[in-house]
């Protein structure tokens, strides 16, 4: 157990395939203890299914650290709201 609080970080993506996995990757690496944050990513309505494929593969391989919505709404403001 850790003395740092737990965070949530909040992504928007809309159609980002070339960078999302660099993004994940980089969040995944921080230097803040694995247990003490989530990463919350919210799919813009504009995103694209490869995008999705992505990450539902960084989902199974690391479980409750990485949730995904889906957003009716574009926009990073609407998207980072809803996440």
């Amino acid at each position: 157990m850790t003395n740092k609080p737990f965070v949530s970080i909040i992504t928007p993506v809309k159609a980002e395939k070339d960078y999302i996995t660099e993004c994940v990757n980089s969040l995944l690496s921080l230097d803040y203890p694995k247990d003490s944050y989530e990463i919350i990513i919210v799919l813009d309505e504009r995103a694209i299914t490869e995008v999705r494929r992505i990450l539902d593969v960084y989902k199974k391989r690391e479980g409750s650290r990485i949730r995904i919505f889906q957003s009716k709404k574009s926009g990073s403001a609407a998207n980072r709201n809803l996440g």
